[in-house]
Order: C-alpha cells, then sequence, then structure tokens
C-alpha cells in the first residue's frame, strides 16, 4: 500500500540511520520499525496494593492511649544494653 507520511525531522534521522545498520532500504527500515513497535505487548497492570490489617497484641497492662512507642522503643534498647554489659563483667 503506498501512502504519505510526515515524519519528524528526528524520526527520519533515526530511520535512516538503521536502514544504514541493517543494509536495508528505508521503506523497509521504517515497516521492520512500525512492525517491532505494533507487536510490542502491553505490561500487564499490577493489581492494586491491598494493606491487610491485623490486630496488635499488646501485653496487658500496656494503654495504647498512654504509649508512647518511642519511649518504648529506647527502653527495650537501654534494658538490652544493660544486659550486654552485665553480660561482659
Amino acid at each position: 500500500m503506498r501512502t504519505t507520511l510526515t515524519l519528524d525531522d528526528d524520526i527520519s534521522k533515526l530511520l535512516e540511520k538503521q536502514a544504514r545498520a541493517d543494509r536495508v532500504s528505508f521503506r523497509q527500515a521504517v515497516n521492520n520499525t512500525l512492525r517491532a513497535g505494533l507487536n510490542m505487548t502491553v505490561p500487564k497492570k499490577n493489581p492494586p496494593f491491598r494493606v491487610k490489617p491485623f490486630t496488635l497484641k499488646f501485653k496487658p497492662g500496656i494503654d495504647l492511649n498512654t504509649v508512647n512507642f518511642n519511649h518504648l522503643a529506647d527502653d527495650l534498647a537501654d534494658e538490652e544494653l544493660i544486659k550486654k554489659h552485665r553480660a561482659s563483667l
């Protein structure tokens, strides 16, 4: 099929370069490039990420309304350091 196609200058230069590299005519380079592009498979979209909630199980005596988790983490780290220091004595 014969048709008129207007190409941007940069695309035309790339196709000419490809034609030289493949040692084919410009027409064949255009056809090969179009075939390759049209045969590309579109990647499937990943399913949306879903958060799976779970119930936190705190030990009895921890009031979730008054807990400061940063202080709790610091206290646990301090306890671990004290255990290591005592073990090294």
